[in-house]
């Protein structure tokens, strides 16, 4: 994921998570070139639950995950780059890919 991804995203995404057919889609801008990127699914009840959310860092032309966490698996999924890198780099193409799709229907 690069700068460009984050820009393409930025079009159709924002801070207000978004329903669109399977479930809500949110790019939070944290600042200081920080952003959760984040796929919600919907509960019984009106609220959401994160599955999964990353943070990225922004300061250079590749985007970086720090950071997952995933509240709709048991256990629950906390990841940190220091720990879990190939796995992080993984689960963000997984979650950019979706995220694509929906743009692209």
């Amino acid at each position: 994921m690069d700068k460009q991804d984050l820009k393409q995203l930025k079009k159709y995404f924002n801070e207000d998570k978004k329903f669109i057919k399977d479930g809500y889609y949110r790019l939070r801008d944290l600042g200081n070139s920080h952003y959760e990127l984040a796929f919600l699914e919907a509960g019984p009840c009106g609220d959401t639950t994160i599955h999964p959310q990353i943070t990225i860092d922004a300061t250079k032309n590749e985007l970086i995950p720090i950071k997952l966490l995933d509240l709709a698996v048991s256990p629950t999924l906390r990841l940190t780059q220091e720990e879990h890198k190939n796995e992080l780099c993984e689960a963000l193409e997984q979650l950019l890919q979706r995220f694509y799709q929906v743009i692209e229907e």
